[in-house]
């Protein structure tokens, strides 16, 4: 998640608008490829990927952050401080290990979440090598599948989270279904 958020935070505008030197072969592939999308329109559509993927990214960091770590630790504290021999501090780091285990998406049941998370994050690193790259060496296709992947995670991982949070299985992960929803809210208004 850090690599991920730290790859989205470190593209610069400047760099994507930059105009590049292209080869004349790489020029013919390019423009066969972008000749029925503007450059200012491919720079647009680069930039509310970004801030769609940083959306997500952020969503999932501050869900880990905060709502996990934090809170769980702050538990753990009081448990702690309450404790009164060695096998109560076993006993309750255990069950913090546990807790921390199942809430940061690595409970065997939430495989499925795991892996979709883990797309998008990889998706992440996929587009930053091509914001790297600079827009006039940008394949359209490429950016196209990588917002379609996307998009398809979100709707997964939004309905899952859902379905979960409905059953009360999973109660912790309601700020992160959240967070996924309102994402979907604003990418299809």
């Amino acid at each position: 998640i850090k690599r991920a958020k730290f790859t989205l935070d470190q593209l610069r505008f400047d760099d994507l608008s930059r105009e590049q030197a292209v080869p004349t072969s790489a020029r013919q592939l390019v423009s066969e490829e972008t000749e029925s999308i503007s450059r200012t329109s491919l720079i647009h559509q680069f930039h509310l990927l970004r801030f769609r993927l940083l959306f997500f990214v952020n969503s999932v960091h501050d869900y880990i952050m905060t709502r996990i770590l934090h809170s769980t630790e702050l538990e753990f504290g009081c448990q702690l401080d309450a404790a009164m021999d060695l096998d109560q501090i076993i006993h309750i780091h255990s069950q913090y290990v546990d807790a921390i285990h199942e809430r940061c998406l690595l409970h065997p049941r939430l495989t499925m979440l795991r892996e979709a998370v883990l797309r998008v994050l990889n998706l992440t690193l996929t587009f930053g090598t091509h914001w790297r790259q600079g827009v006039d060496f940008a394949r359209v296709e490429a950016i196209h599948e990588i917002d379609s992947d996307l998009t398809q995670c979100i709707y997964f991982l939004s309905s899952f989270l859902q379905n979960v949070v409905k059953r009360g299985s999973f109660p912790h992960l309601e700020s992160l279904a959240f967070a996924l929803a309102s994402l979907l809210d604003r990418s299809s208004s």
